[in-house]
C-alpha cells in the first residue's frame, strides 16, 4: 500500500513514464525530493514493496513497516507541504501536473415554469384539477 501511495503521488505530479525506480530518480533529479530521501524511498519503500509483491509470502515486521511508512510520509510531504513551489519546479522541468478543476463545474440549467395565481407553493395539485 505504501509503495502504491508513493507511485500514485509521483504520477499525479507528472512522473508518468518508466518504472517506480525511474520516477523516484527523476523526482530527485528535479530537486523535489532530496538525494538521501531518494535512497530511502528506494530501500525502504520501493524494494520492500517489490519484495512483498514478487517474492514468496512473508510477514513484514514492524520495523520494516515503520521505516516504509516514515519515508513514504516524508516523500508526500515534499510534494504537498508547499504545492506552489513544487508546481513551479515541475513546470520548469516540463512535467504536467494534475490539478483540480479551478473553475466551478457548470450547473445544468433546468427549465422551470413560474407558478400562476391558481397554484400555491408546496401544495400538490389534485388529480382532478
Amino acid at each position: 500500500m505504501l509503495r502504491s501511495a508513493l507511485e500514485k503521488t509521483l504520477k499525479a505530479h507528472g512522473y508518468t513514464t518508466g518504472n517506480l525506480e525511474s520516477k523516484v530518480d527523476k523526482a530527485a533529479d528535479d530537486g523535489v525530493i532530496t538525494l538521501p530521501l531518494k535512497r530511502r524511498a528506494h530501500e525502504n519503500v520501493r524494494v520492500l514493496g517489490n519484495n512483498i509483491l514478487h517474492d514468496e509470502w512473508r510477514a513484514v515486521d514492524e520495523e520494516e513497516f515503520e521505516a516504509a511508512h516514515e519515508y513514504t510520509r516524508r516523500v508526500l510531504e515534499c510534494f504537498y507541504d508547499d504545492p506552489e513551489t513544487v508546481k513551479a519546479i515541475l513546470i520548469e522541468k516540463g512535467n504536467t501536473v494534475e490539478t483540480e478543476n479551478e473553475e466551478e463545474p457548470k450547473k445544468e440549467e433546468v427549465e422551470t415554469t413560474p407558478l400562476d395565481d391558481s397554484q400555491e407553493l408546496g401544495k400538490i395539485p389534485s388529480v382532478n384539477s
